[in-house]
């Protein structure tokens, strides 16, 4: 069995063991491009079948799509430095969390908590106003302490750089990032048709279909720095692209001095690494599996999607799944990631040898 028939083996048996109702797999290596897909748009009855341009809820894959892009180009532009203090944009954040980083905020180690339900208690638009009404509950840690990977560092992140920038996070994501890259198709929510559902949510009481998953995005309005965008993996391609062209120095929209800066691990605090907003391969157990250089660059989003670039092998795997439907619970999806990643490096080593 050919290493491409592995791989399209392993995907059919977790879309028949419903691990998700739906997938897409992009896989870029020079001019050898994987493309499959299956599933439908939900498992429930009248669930339509899914196409190449379906688009999925990439959760957390926000982060590096928007976020960390849009902090590479103000940092390209001298707009915002790394090193500056959120106090230095946002005044209004008083004390120590004003003298908190923007490289503490990218590699979560501002001592900032993880998460919290902000959406029990924030009005659109309003993340500072809870953010600052909050200040005592939302720090776990010193920062420089340990790795606490944060949805709210990065909302924070997210008011600083729209701050910076002079407009919202997703009119600059459009502008630094969609225009120049040509993307089609990436665009914050809601969406309409042609798109895969998610949770059936309790909180709001209905499933997800086309609306941001996360509940905090949803209450700040869909549009925020941490989650909200809808993609197909198809339409993610000249991003990853991209990162790949800034590594070499072959970039017109990234400096390779800029993009290494933010894809070389910065930091490692108790054996946890990370770079300026995106994650790298741990040394056992890797999300990204176990054929990736260490070099690769990535993150995961927790609807069940993940990005990996491996700048030494110059290729990128996209796969984007709908692991939370209809319920969060079912984490098969750990097992499942590092399986197809290994996959495509398998078919790879393949072609390379052929």
């Amino acid at each position: 069995m050919t290493a491409e028939n592995q791989l399209d083996s392993g995907l059919s048996t977790a879309l028949k063991h419903f691990c998700f109702s739906a997938y897409q797999l992009y896989a870029e290596r020079g001019d050898h491009i994987i493309s499959k897909f299956g599933g439908k748009e939900t498992g429930w009855n009248g669930g339509a079948t899914i196409s190449a341009k379906t688009r999925f809820d990439i959760a957390s894959v926000t982060k590096v799509i928007a976020t960390a892009s849009l902090a590479a180009r103000l940092t390209q532009a001298k707009v915002i430095a790394v090193e500056g203090t959120v106090t230095k944009f946002l005044p209004e954040v008083k004390g120590a969390l004003g003298g908190i980083t923007l490289f503490q905020l990218l590699t979560h180690t501002s001592g900032i908590r993880g998460w919290a339900t902000v959406y029990e208690q924030v009005e659109p638009g309003g993340f500072l106003k809870w953010f600052n009404a909050n200040a005592e509950k939302v720090v776990e840690a010193p920062p420089n302490v340990k790795v606490i990977y944060s949805d709210l560092g990065f909302l924070l992140l997210g008011e600083v750089l729209a701050k910076a920038g002079g407009a919202p996070i997703d009119v600059l994501f459009q502008k630094e990032v969609v225009e120049p890259l040509h993307l089609e198709g990436v665009a914050y929510g809601p969406v309409k048709g042609n798109v895969v559902a998610t949770e059936f949510c309790l909180w709001r009481n209905r499933l997800l279909h086309g609306e941001v998953f996360d509940a905090n995005a949803f209450a700040l309005g869909g549009r925020a720095p941490h989650a909200g965008l809808f993609s197909s993996a198809e339409s993610l391609a000249p991003f990853a692209r991209e990162w790949l062209k800034a590594r070499r120095g072959e970039s017109k929209w990234l400096t390779e001095a800029v993009a290494k800066r933010f894809t070389t691990p910065a930091v490692s605090l108790h054996g946890v690494k990370r770079t300026l907003g995106w994650d790298v391969p741990s040394d056992k157990g890797s999300s990204a599996g176990d054929l990736l250089s260490r070099e690769s660059f990535g993150h995961l989003g927790y609807t069940g999607t993940s990005l990996w670039i491996d700048p030494v092998a110059n290729g990128f795997i996209l796969f984007l799944t709908n692991r939370v439907h209809p319920s969060r619970f079912d984490d098969r999806i750990r097992a499942i990631r590092p399986a197809v990643h290994d996959g495509v490096a398998r078919v790879w080593q393949e072609g390379a040898s052929a």
